[in-house]
């Protein structure tokens, strides 16, 4: 039985609400306007969604809101325009979208290399997803309107504008996925050997672009075994071979990336296990069975129960039970039968993700590769049918039906506006530049200089270099020759503690850092985190990342107080105690202050470091803000939170002539502005302070 047949339009059985336009009326004049002018009329609605989808993918693209991930593809695309090859120092061949990176290497080679260049192709990918879901919901759910709501969605759609406006393959992943699903509904409707292997060749690019789409593979099996039950399609001996074609290329899709898959673990590499154990090893890292219930619910609740996609599965669903419902009785319309379609690839897929894929995979980001645009057409679908079941009365039924459907359509599209309101409203100076950083420090290394970075790929970018890899949280490892572990990307030294990186800073001049501002203050355990903000100063920091460099002969904060206090504030703030080096002051001596702070220490306040004699008159002081007013007070939370106690640095030069005598050292808080001090909890200085201690130079 094919079911697929030409959009006709009929004037004995419009769909309510969703009619097209009327023809023109009266004389020839008018059938000759008719048969010139219909199709313009009729496509225009779509015309208008691609040029809004184009609008705003472009104003997206100008903003320049990286995200992380957009520079591996940036730098594996420069290496193609370099070499032909996405090859890194490492020698690792990045094989994430693939396809992507040669189309972004092409344009580099071309025109030259520019970060706006990159973004392109996933422009254009964008917009031809929209006109995808429009082809879909003409052919499969046999309505153009229907085809227009569910690419009006996507095209306003906040997560897919913001990937079809990056250097990424996620909008080439979703275009592709979505061609997919057309050409299987015509190989299998048509029984068209054609259109099946056309399947057969995008879902393997669709692969080959992000492997995360892999838990489309059983969708299709059920969508195709729904659409035999059905009786949408008749078996012949013809799908056994293509099926068996799908199978080859799938086959083909995931061998390469296997095989081009970084090693899963050190050990791996470490103990040169074979490609057996590479498989097990990833197989682990990409499927959990029992999956984890409760990180699924996390990654997906917020998507699938809050607007603007919360309104749109209940109506999904409901369109879905009244085509079943309809099919059950026998009642079925042909949009029916492709609405069930797409129902068996959305429940498939979710079911796959939700049950059986590992936690590290299950992001709703990669929604937009997987379903997206299928839940939208479902979407779309449920308003065509919940508008079709409230019947009016009289002959103006027709344009009740029709304000229906276009009141529905609107309240539906209105909660897509709020999340996308912010592009509209943003500047132009972008997030995590990483670009403007690496600039900054290209612009003003010295010879000598070394470079550390959380973030390899975007060094090799700008400077062709990498020394350092700070990073604690989930770091990408290889073997380095030299035995040492080093970044997978360039090859730099990895550094895991705060005393590795005090010991690069001692045996170097000066030290870049490059690092993403929201990383800095959550990812690096606080030890750590206050070393680098003690010992470098922050000489970039626009655009969410920072470039710091290293002060020359500036010693490390001391991890432990070696004199304890406990001096409290009001307020809750605490002088837990210290550690100076040296350990006693003597004239002429540059002593090294290590201060323990705990408690909720007030932003924005000075810390006073007064040396008094005998006669309480000042003799030296380190008056200073806690790391130079670096800390912005957005992550001024996050510094008290990261660690039990705030290690404050400080530097007090003791005058090289004292007299003899006894002398204190008195330390507290005050307002920069009115010198107001912070009261101390049973103060016994007079002044609000917390006397250290007193030393007697005889």
């Amino acid at each position: 039985m094919n079911i697929e047949q030409p959009l006709k339009p009929t004037t004995k059985r419009q769909e309510p609400g969703f009619s097209p336009p009327s023809p023109p009326k009266g004389g020839e004049k008018s059938r000759k306007s008719a048969k010139v002018h219909p199709s313009f009329f009729t496509n225009l609605p779509i015309l208008l969604v691609i040029i809004v989808a184009f609008a705003v993918r472009l104003r997206f693209l100008t903003l320049f809101q990286y995200h992380i991930d957009e520079f591996f593809t940036l730098a594996a695309a420069k290496f193609i325009a370099e070499t032909g090859l996405p090859r890194y120092p490492t020698g690792l061949l990045y094989d994430p979208g693939l396809i992507y990176s040669y189309l972004s290497g092409g344009l580099f080679w071309l025109l030259g290399f520019s970060e706006a260049m990159g973004r392109w192709p996933a422009v254009i990918f964008g917009t031809l997803a929209v006109v995808t879901v429009y082809k879909l919901g003409a052919t499969v759910l046999r309505s153009r309107w229907v085809g227009v709501l569910a690419a009006l969605w996507l095209a306003i759609s906040l997560e897919s504008v913001e990937w079809s406006g990056r250097v990424r393959m996620i909008t080439l992943a979703q275009w592709l996925g979505l061609l997919a699903v057309l050409l299987l509904w015509w190989g299998l409707t048509r029984n068209s050997t054609r259109y099946r292997l056309g399947f057969a060749v995008s879902y393997g690019l669709t692969l080959l672009t992000h492997f995360s789409t892999v838990v489309l593979m059983p969708a299709w099996f059920v969508a195709g075994f729904g659409l035999w039950w059905m009786k949408g399609m008749t078996r012949h001996k013809a799908l056994l071979r293509d099926s068996a074609f799908l199978l080859i290329v799938f086959a083909l899709a995931i061998s390469s990336g296997v095989i081009f898959q970084p090693p899963p673990t050190v050990e791996f590499q470490k103990e040169a296990q074979g490609l057996d154990a590479k498989v097990d090893a990833l197989g682990d890292k990409f499927l959990q069975i029992p999956s984890d219930l409760g990180h699924g619910w996390e990654a997906y609740g917020t998507y699938f129960f809050k607007p603007p996609h919360g309104p749109i599965l209940v109506i999904a669903l409901a369109g879905l039970i009244v085509s079943l419902v309809r099919w059950r009785r026998g009642k079925h319309r042909p949009q029916d039968i492709g609405a069930l379609f797409l129902g068996c690839i959305f429940i498939t897929v979710m079911a796959v993700l939700v049950l059986v894929i590992a936690p590290h995979w299950q992001r709703s980001r990669y929604l937009l590769m997987q379903i997206q645009g299928v839940f939208l057409l479902l979407g779309a679908h449920g308003c065509r049918e919940i508008v079709g079941l409230i019947r009016w009365p009289g002959s103006r039924r027709q344009v009740w039906q029709a304000g229906k459907a276009v009141g529905l359509a609107l309240l539906l599209t209105l909660f897509f506006w709020p999340p996308l309101e912010y592009i509209f409203n943003s500047g132009s100076s972008g997030w995590d530049r990483y670009d403007q950083a690496f600039k900054h420090v290209r612009d003003n290394i010295s010879e000598g200089d070394q470079v550390m970075t959380m973030h390899p790929p975007a060094s090799l970018i700008y400077l062709d270099r990498n020394d350092y890899y700070l990073v604690q949280s989930s770091p990408k490892l290889i073997v380095r020759p030299d035995g040492k572990l080093g970044d997978r990307y360039s090859g730099a030294l990895w550094l895991e503690t705060a005393e590795d990186f005090n010991t690069v800073l001692a045996a170097n001049q000066r030290v870049w850092l490059v690092t993403q501002e929201f990383w800095l203050f959550n990812s690096y355990d606080g030890y750590l985190q206050q070393q680098i903000l003690w010992q470098m100063d922050k000489l970039w920091g626009e655009g969410g990342v920072w470039a710091l460099a290293s002060r020359p002969g500036v010693r490390p904060l001391a991890k432990e107080a070696e004199v304890v206090l406990d001096a409290d504030f009001e307020g809750g703030a605490r002088l837990h105690g210290y550690t100076f080096d040296p350990p006693t002051l003597a004239p002429g001596a540059a002593v090294n202050m290590t201060v323990f702070w705990q408690g909720p220490i007030p932003f924005g306040a000075k810390v006073l470091v007064h040396l008094r004699d005998g006669d309480n008159n000042t003799i030296a002081q380190a008056d200073h803000f806690i790391y130079d007013n670096k800390v912005p007070s957005s992550r001024w939370g996050d510094v008290l939170e990261r660690e039990t106690v705030i290690r404050d640095g400080a530097v007090l030069m003791v005058p090289p002539e004292l007299p003899r005598g006894t002398y204190r050292l008195l330390v507290g808080f005050y307002h920069p502005q009115t010198f107001e001090r912070l009261g101390v909890v049973n103060d016994q200085s007079g002044e609000s302070a917390v006397i250290l201690g007193e030393w007697a130079i005889e």
